[in-house]
């Protein structure tokens, strides 16, 4: 019996023991109940490990997880989550545990660091996104636009969109998971390592949405790009200043594609070198410094 045939099971057994239960109310009080026997059998493998010296019986192990996993998998079937979208969620959460254990046990020692944005600097998202509402949408957006999200596009087709819920859109449909590398990233990356650099990605992509969060340790994991930590903030200015990094003096330069995020670097001392895009194209500043090609005309 795979996953997919123990949903079914379950599903099956919510059916006679449940009923078909028509509210959103009713089905959050059930999934109360459920989660709170999921707790209890946990609450009782523990309360036995401590009586016998925390060497629980097999099969004690074995059937309490099993009430464990079949409350869980009620919870899931009574909102009907597909156990296909499940069983990718976990395989998402492995690549995630498995890149944040590696990076986690990294300590940073002194090295030279180099921030380093993720969308337009080492992943294609502008013209990817560009491409999606032409083929989705029929919005045909110009990726020369000052405008990122093609917002006017957008707003200014004849199918009344809502930019938010097209963004959604492109979310729901894992196309982070997917954007193309820039060409010379991978290289522009490996030179920093050679060079001595400390590689910390830190991109404003939305953390809590968690689509968004594992995707991108998704497309980090197939890309094999080497690089030390990432984290995410729509603040990067302000999450340097409380690194390590920066009161350290240790922060050598910075790589971002944002008007906003460039500006407020360079602000502060920090050198930016930015790609030269329709959208930032018109800042201006010394410590600013425009590249056509990555890793070519960077002049690290």
């Amino acid at each position: 019996m795979n996953f997919v045939d123990m949903m079914k099971a379950q599903a099956k057994y919510n059916k006679i023991k449940f009923g078909k239960l028509e509210s959103d109310d009713r089905k959050r009080e059930v999934s109360k109940d459920l989660a709170l026997n999921a707790y209890n059998s946990i609450n009782k493998m523990i309360k036995k490990m401590r009586v016998e010296n925390g060497l629980p019986h097999e099969d004690d192990l074995i059937f309490s997880s099993i009430d464990v996993l079949r409350y869980v998998m009620s919870m899931l079937n009574l909102w009907d989550i597909d156990p296909k979208d499940v069983a990718n969620a976990f395989l998402v959460k492995d690549i995630f545990l498995d890149l944040d254990h590696k990076t986690n046990t990294k300590k940073w020692t002194g090295q030279p660091v180099a921030i380093v944005d993720i969308d337009d600097v080492l992943a294609e998202f502008r013209q990817p996104f560009a491409d999606f509402l032409k083929e989705k949408y029929g919005v045909v957006a110009d990726v020369e636009s000052p405008q990122y999200f093609f917002v006017e596009e957008i707003l200014n087709s004849s199918k009344n969109l809502n930019p938010e819920k097209v963004f959604e859109s492109f979310v729901n449909e894992r196309k982070f998971r997917c954007l193309p590398l820039i060409e010379g990233a991978q290289e522009f990356l490996e030179d920093l390592r050679a060079k001595g650099y400390w590689i910390q990605l830190l991109t404003a992509r939305p953390k809590k949405n968690l689509k968004i969060f594992y995707d991108t340790y998704s497309w980090l994991s197939s890309t094999g790009l080497p690089f030390d930590k990432v984290d995410f903030s729509p603040e990067k200015l302000r999450w340097c200043m409380n690194s390590e990094y920066y009161n350290s003096g240790a922060i050598s330069f910075a790589v971002d594609d944002s008007p906003k995020h460039a500006l407020e670097y360079a602000k502060h001392g920090i050198c930016v070198k930015v790609p030269t895009k329709s959208y930032n194209n018109s800042i201006n500043h010394e410590n600013i410094q425009f590249y056509s090609k990555i890793g070519e005309s960077i002049g690290i």
